[in-house]
């Protein structure tokens, strides 16, 4: 990943952050790379992040609202290890009984 560069050891973890934030095509290439180590080294990872932000938005539309469809789909997914039975006495659905 960071083959044709050094990043100073204090920066390496925040680098390997603003990575994760990185569409997939771009992770390996080059010019990404530089692009956020030099903001990371001039600003700190404040300005890097506003780096990758820049980086997104240059993306195709159909690209990005790809992305932004992932992203919502990963937080609307049933899941399943959360799901309450309805009629377990854990379920919240606010009956009242007229015992």
């Amino acid at each position: 990943m960071k083959k044709n560069f050094i990043i100073p050891d204090e920066l390496n973890e925040a680098f390997d952050r603003l990575m994760n934030l990185v569409p997939d095509r771009l992770k390996n290439d080059a010019n990404t790379h530089k692009a956020i180590s030099v903001y990371l080294k001039l600003g700190g990872e404040k300005l890097a992040k506003q780096c990758v932000q820049v980086i997104k938005s240059n993306l195709p539309v159909e690209e990005r609202q790809n992305m932004a469809d992932d992203k919502i789909s990963a937080f609307t997914a049933p899941d399943e290890a959360h799901a309450v039975d309805s009629n377990s006495p854990d379920s919240n659905d606010f009956e009242f009984s007229d015992k």
